[in-house]
């Protein structure tokens, strides 16, 4: 059977428009799953099923905890930037060294300090952070480790204007970067969440490579920050910086 050039012609744009339905029908199932996924995900916020909190996951500089205070354990939240985030790992971090200074000299009740930390912010996120993360964890106490580097001159001269600071994705919609419980408030770059999906993917193929080549061995007690920020000092040199 012979099929003339204006046959042949429709032929091609149904098998065309075939296509293009099933490729938007394939699209829409796996926009679809990846919601479900968000939802899924962030509706019950960090607590796991064995009621949990795993603070390294989420990038904090700690470890996992149960959401639920023990009894015998007094709680302190230590919320602050980068210097409470420290490049040590937390057990060297001051909320670590705190914690274990102040355990040596009473028993009971046990005194767990949560580093809280978080580079790049300020007093507003010091806030923010608290709301959040005091309804979950049930802490005795807080502490707020105001820099005076440039915490009090974000807010005097307002050298941080909202816009720039991490929480401006979030703001216009009053959701908080802290919480990410609700679906609808994830930032998108792309109109489909498959492609951001895909992008942050395609990512982690490129690391940036480092400015400057780092120590062969590094030293255990730096964590990863120290990596990002090319600080190794030797115990000499720290100690001379801390002193002044």
């Amino acid at each position: 059977m012979k099929f003339s050039p204006k046959g042949r012609l429709a032929g091609f744009a149904l098998n065309c428009a075939l296509f293009l339905c099933a490729l938007a029908i394939s699209l829409c199932c796996a926009e679809w799953i990846l919601l479900a996924y968000e939802r899924a995900r962030f509706s019950t916020g960090y607590v796991d099923e064995h009621g949990l909190v795993n603070l390294r996951a989420l990038n904090y500089n700690d470890t996992t905890l149960p959401a639920a205070k023990p009894a015998d354990e007094w709680r302190v939240l230590s919320l602050g930037d980068s210097f409470a985030y420290s490049i040590m790992v937390s057990d060297y971090s001051f909320s670590g060294v705190a914690a274990r200074l102040m355990n040596a000299v009473t028993t009971k009740p046990a005194v767990r300090i949560v580093n809280l930390g978080e580079p790049a912010t300020s007093v507003s996120d010091y806030r923010a952070a608290y709301q959040y993360w005091s309804a979950i964890l049930h802490p005795d106490a807080a502490i707020f480790n105001v820099f005076l580097g440039n915490d009090l001159l974000d807010i005097a001269f307002k050298y941080t204007p909202p816009r720039w600071t991490p929480n401006k994705v979030f703001s216009d919609k009053d959701f908080n970067i802290a919480d990410g419980s609700s679906r609808s408030h994830i930032p998108h770059k792309f109109p489909l969440r498959l492609f951001d999906y895909a992008y942050a993917y395609a990512l982690n193929f490129h690391p940036a490579p480092p400015a400057f080549p780092l120590p062969m061995i590094p030293d255990p007690r730096y964590n990863i920050a120290a990596d990002n920020n090319f600080i190794h000092f030797t115990e000499e040199m720290y100690f001379t910086v801390a002193n002044g």
